[in-house]
């Protein structure tokens, strides 16, 4: 697998990805509309450079996976950048319809799997 170097940020999205799984009913007033109110995410990572490869690969795969899955209308953006100062840090931009949608897609299987991959 290909670790990534620790973010500065992994709290602030384990903070983040909690408060989406709490779902609707422990949601912050900023996320009131659970269901219906779009919602986007910036993922920073930053893989060691001798798995920057097969950290681009993997990541396109889930991109792919996720498209099909999840389908274009929950997902209207997901897109892997590279930053144009670090060509080993990437950014991973998505908007999704709904935190409802973005929810079942933290506990969808190839989310696990990508996971495991990162390890």
């Amino acid at each position: 697998a290909f670790a990534t170097e620790p973010m500065h940020n992994f709290g602030e999205l384990s903070d983040f990805m909690q408060t989406i799984m709490a779902g609707p009913e422990k949601a912050p007033a900023w996320l009131k509309n659970f269901d219906t109110q779009p919602i986007g995410i910036t993922v920073k990572f930053k893989p060691k450079p001798e798995h920057r490869n097969d950290f681009v690969k993997a990541m396109k795969r889930h991109q792919g996976v996720t498209i099909e899955e999840e389908g274009v209308v929950a997902v209207p953006h997901f897109k892997l950048h590279t930053s144009p100062f670090d060509d080993h840090v990437f950014y991973l931009v998505e908007e999704w319809a709904s935190a409802a949608a973005l929810k079942k897609h933290f506990v969808a299987g190839y989310m696990g799997q990508l996971v495991e991959e990162m390890k």
